[in-house]
């Protein structure tokens, strides 16, 4: 008890002796975390949107590249179809 006392003391006449400058040290110190913080949080949520949007790059570009196969294959089919009907159109001539 003797202990704390004393340390409650000390840490009193500490700050009776330097009031202003140990409070605006720990003020100005709060406010520096703070805004440290208040940082932070906003690249973090910078950092998740950008990943979001990422993803659905991401995702838009696999859609795009199944598309062009499609269309890829369609053509194809198209192409096929057409020369048989000309083929066709041929023969009965």
């Amino acid at each position: 008890m003797m202990l704390h006392l004393h340390v409650y003391l000390s840490i009193s006449t500490c700050l009776l002796l330097f009031p202003i400058p140990h409070h605006s040290k720990v003020r100005r110190l709060e406010e520096q975390l703070r805004s440290f913080d208040q940082s932070l949080k906003s690249l973090q949520a910078s950092e998740d949107k950008y990943s979001q949007k990422e993803d659905r790059a991401e995702f838009a570009e696999r859609s795009v590249a199944k598309l062009e196969k499609t269309i890829d294959g369609l053509e194809g089919k198209t192409d096929l179809a057409t020369l048989s009907q000309t083929m066709e159109e041929l023969n009965s001539c």
